[in-house]
């Protein structure tokens, strides 16, 4: 059996262009999502074959050519603006979907009707279990959960920086951060600041290059290549996406032992309570650049004010060794649980049952 999966976005679609595209806002984090379910496919010994654009394969000889066989299907993982079926194959449409309300029977481009594609699907899979729930509560039926992959959780103990130059948070944030992401963040850290002089902020950004000066005093700017290395300086990650949201730098601090400040997640999903710092947030309008479905939904999406990171932050700041290393502890155990081999095969297994039910 292969899995072909389709995770290039507008230009990568184009493979003879004579200069590479530039990225789509976003870009990262899908590929970091494709990444992690291609290898929990190859983890449990199935074939990956990735195609650019799977639309193509219209006819049985090009399928052919290609080399489907009996019992391949297809998985894409994009979003909803870029997925393209693959014709003669059983599609598996991987969908984030962080928002609060369900998506309404509207399109995009080239399809006047996003819930009539996803219905077309053999199976849906989302990375958290509040997409599963927004799809199911939009009349979806064939949902699963499939959390990403992330191997290295479960051993060893929470590890605690033994730092002398205060406390240090890294905040990681997502391509093209625009002010309302940006601003509250720094401005709560500030407020932060001034009560409590003895803290610093790193703010990753995506991409290359060297970054820009400092932000403002204790606040740096430092670029999100090598995530790893960046946990290992910081005694927290303030993490500011949406509760339920997919959030692999999230994710990669609990499996490293690094106590969270972000908002609490609902059922099913990490960091639950006793998991992290809460960090409160409010309903907050998405904009069109940030998901091209709400030119035609209203749509909101969880965001902290910037008093709510002040809050956050000292209480972070105060916590002891022993605290620290308690919901340090707590979050790893949950995400090895949550995005370990196994979780992930019991969700591949229920897609494998929509796929093999699935007809032309």
């Amino acid at each position: 059996m292969t899995v072909f999966v389709s995770d290039a976005l507008g230009g990568e679609r184009l493979p003879f262009r004579a200069a590479p595209p530039s990225p789509l806002p976003g870009r990262a984090g899908w590929a970091a999502l494709s990444a992690c379910y291609r290898d929990g496919l190859a983890a449990l010994g199935l074939a990956v074959s990735r195609v650019q654009r799977p639309e193509i394969y219209g006819a049985e000889v090009a399928r052919a050519v290609r080399g489907v066989r009996a019992g391949d299907w297809h998985l894409a993982v994009t979003p909803l603006a870029h997925l393209r079926p693959f014709h003669g194959l059983p599609d598996v449409f991987a969908v984030d979907w962080p928002y609060a309300e369900p998506p309404g029977p509207v399109g995009l481009p080239p399809f006047p009707d996003v819930l009539r594609l996803l219905r077309g699907a053999a199976a849906v899979a989302c990375p958290t279990a509040a997409a599963a729930r927004g799809l199911r509560a939009a009349g979806l039926a064939r949902v699963v959960h499939l959390p990403p992959y992330v191997p290295g959780g479960g051993v060893g103990a929470p590890s605690t920086r033994a730092g002398t130059d205060g406390v240090r948070f890294l905040a990681v944030l997502p391509e093209g951060p625009g002010p309302r992401d940006l601003d509250p963040l720094v401005e709560g850290f500030a407020m932060a600041r001034a009560r409590c002089g003895d803290l610093r902020l790193a703010v990753a950004l995506p991409g290359h290059g060297p970054p820009p000066g400092p932000l403002t005093a204790g606040v740096d700017v430092v670029r999100a290549a090598d995530l790893p290395g960046l946990l290992d300086g910081a005694d927290f990650l303030l993490s500011t996406a949406a509760p339920g949201a997919s959030s692999l730098p999230r994710i990669g601090a609990m499996l490293a032992g690094v106590p969270l400040v972000a908002p609490v997640a609902g059922a099913g999903d990490h960091p639950g309570p006793g998991e992290a710092v809460p960090l409160a947030v409010h309903p907050a309008e998405v904009r069109a650049e940030e998901e091209p479905l709400a030119r035609r939904l209203a749509l909101t999406l969880p965001r902290p004010a910037a008093a709510a990171v002040r809050d956050a932050v000292l209480a972070a700041a105060s916590l002891d060794p022993a605290g620290r290393a308690r919901i340090a502890g707590a979050a790893r155990r949950a995400a090895g649980e949550a995005h370990g081999l196994p979780a992930f095969e019991a969700g591949l297994r229920e897609i494998e049952a929509h796929v093999r039910e699935w007809a032309p």
